[in-house]
């Protein structure tokens, strides 16, 4: 039966596009014939035309004893990714050089590793930086809800704290640079000719003898997104705390102290004029 349907199907198809060719050619020989004569009354008198609809899709049937199974489990999950983890009082968007979510999310990245990280030396947490990339949605103005944060971050990405030599943490401005600017907090700089100047981290002058502890994700950590040169880190630490999970963690403590949040450009990364 499925052998005879595919048969007629094809040979529907093979006379279609025979018929195609003859229809083609007939026409352009009435209009070759319509251009030559070029009398008024040479017309197309009238045009029929047929349509085929094959493959029509339908929409299945819900089944009724699956849809029931898994019901419970959906409003149970709707209820959680519906929960409110704070309030804003503004709407936020991902720019370059500076936007006022990348100064968001950089900013608690780093609340929380100076606020949670133990190292194994006296270097203290300079800065951190993101990946736009990283940043898949936006955040609305008002309730923001556990739905906002994973449309947010829907990746994996756990914090990342390396040690780096001040000549590394150059050549790390400098792609922030190429880039146009990333989000960071604990630093401020300048682009010029695709360089980083005017650099200035927690406060004081780049200097390429010291070393510098700063924060990010795994990613950008194991060299993604063309940071090869995160190889030559002194030292790599995964404390085991998701990007996600710390931001959900840094906005519910700011919702139970009233803190309603917002940000602002502040020239952290600007191009020299």
């Amino acid at each position: 039966m499925v052998s005879s349907f595919l048969d007629f199907f094809i040979s529907m198809q093979t006379n279609f596009n025979a018929m195609s060719k003859s229809l083609l050619k007939w026409l352009s020989y009435l209009f070759v014939l319509v251009v030559v004569s070029c009398k008024p009354t040479s017309s197309i008198q009238k045009v029929e035309t047929t349509s085929y609809k094959f493959n029509q899709k339908e929409t299945p049937p819900v089944d009724s004893t699956v849809y029931y199974s898994i019901l419970p489990f959906k409003n149970k999950i709707d209820a959680e990714m519906n929960d409110v983890v704070c309030r804003s009082s503004m709407p936020f968007q991902k720019n370059q050089p500076e936007g006022d979510l990348g100064n968001l999310i950089a900013d608690i990245i780093k609340e929380e590793a100076i606020r949670n990280y133990n190292g194994p030396d006296d270097y203290p947490i300079s800065f951190s930086f993101f990946n736009n990339g990283g940043l898949r949605a936006s955040l609305p103005e008002g309730d923001i809800t556990v739905r906002n944060i994973f449309e947010l971050l829907p990746f994996e990405n756990e914090i990342a704290v390396l040690t780096l030599k001040g000549t590394t943490v150059k050549q790390l401005l400098d792609y922030i640079s190429v880039k146009g600017g990333v989000p960071v907090s604990g630093l401020k700089m300048k682009i010029k000719d695709v360089k980083a100047i005017e650099v200035f981290i927690a406060g004081e002058a780049l200097d390429e003898n010291k070393t510098y502890k700063i924060v990010t994700n795994d990613y950008l950590a194991n060299g993604g997104d063309n940071l090869e040169f995160m190889k030559d880190a002194l030292r790599k630490e995964f404390p085991g705390t998701k990007v996600r999970d710390a931001v959900l963690k840094n906005l519910r403590e700011k919702n139970k102290k009233g803190i309603i949040i917002s940000s602002k450009i502040e020239g952290r990364i600007a191009y020299d004029k």
